[in-house]
């Protein structure tokens, strides 16, 4: 299990603009996507390892599951702050958080806590190989405002700081290896359905949106090899017994804590691949 740390940033983002990095409107699209996505993704998740919590009789796996809901809330905060501030300059984008907030609800309302905590883990486990790639290349992908790149990059080393906790606790109270994954194909189709709303939405209330399909291609962006690699890690992070705590982690994960641990302000952290620290 993993060793979790609860970072309490004070995020500002006023006057942010919706393609944060001008040089990658495609990416910056894909990111907002996630961002607005985490506010209810995360919400949604809190709630079901609230529910867990009374069904761990293991105190090393109910630690893991509370320090896990903590971060996740933090995250959830952070993405909330940015998404406000996108709304603030694009007021259409209000609808964008209140549906996604909405969809994520109903599928709790709808579904047991073992589906939850199935969706949870499947997806959790992707998230190591997919930030871990996202994370060694952001000198491809990020860059523009370091608000916001700075925002993503904290909440992608945190995933992975945390990226055994959710299959931890899904093992623990349910343990049916089929049933997690016989859940991909929905879950997945649930993302999607999300996704597609958001894109929507961003069309409609952003005037400058110009991206026709922000489902990037990874070897359109990565090196096809790199883009290859990655989707084969998320596959096998699908399988049973797969050792999530024995994955190679990006160097810029050691890196951004030992600067975070130093006092600096990472908050604005990533000022892009020319002037990022070395």
């Amino acid at each position: 299990m993993s060793n979790l740390t609860i970072k309490q940033l004070d995020w500002q983002f006023d006057d942010v603009d919706f393609y944060f990095n001008p040089a990658n409107r495609e990416f910056s699209a894909f990111m907002n996507n996630i961002g607005f996505m985490a506010v209810g993704l995360e919400r949604y998740f809190c709630k079901a390892m609230k529910d867990a919590e009374a069904r761990i009789t293991d105190p090393a796996v109910l630690e893991e599951c509370k320090m896990f809901n903590r971060q996740e809330m933090v995250h959830s905060k952070a993405h909330y702050k940015h998404c406000k501030a996108l709304i603030a300059k694009y007021p259409g984008l209000q609808e964008a958080l209140d549906r996604c907030i909405e969809m994520f609800d109903k599928l709790y309302e709808r579904e047991s806590l073992k589906y939850h905590l199935s969706y949870m883990g499947g997806l959790e486990s992707a998230f190591t190989p997919l930030f871990g790639t996202i994370i060694d290349h952001r000198d491809v992908l990020f860059g523009g405002d370091a608000r916001v790149s700075s925002l993503f990059l904290w909440h992608f080393c945190e995933e992975i700081e945390h990226r055994s906790s959710a299959i931890t606790v899904y093992n623990h109270i349910i343990g049916e290896h089929l049933y997690r994954m016989r859940n991909i194909k929905p879950m997945m189709a649930h993302g999607r359905e999300v996704s597609l709303m958001l894109q929507d939405v961003f069309r409609k209330s952003v005037p400058d949106f110009d991206t026709e399909n922000y489902f990037l291609t990874w070897s359109q962006v990565l090196p096809k090899w790199t883009a290859r690699k990655m989707g084969w890690k998320i596959l096998l992070s699908q399988l049973p017994f797969y050792p999530h705590d024995g994955q190679r982690l990006p160097a810029y994960f050691a890196e951004w804590n030992r600067r975070y641990d130093a006092g600096e302000d990472m908050r604005t952290a990533y000022k892009g691949p020319a002037l990022a620290a070395a």
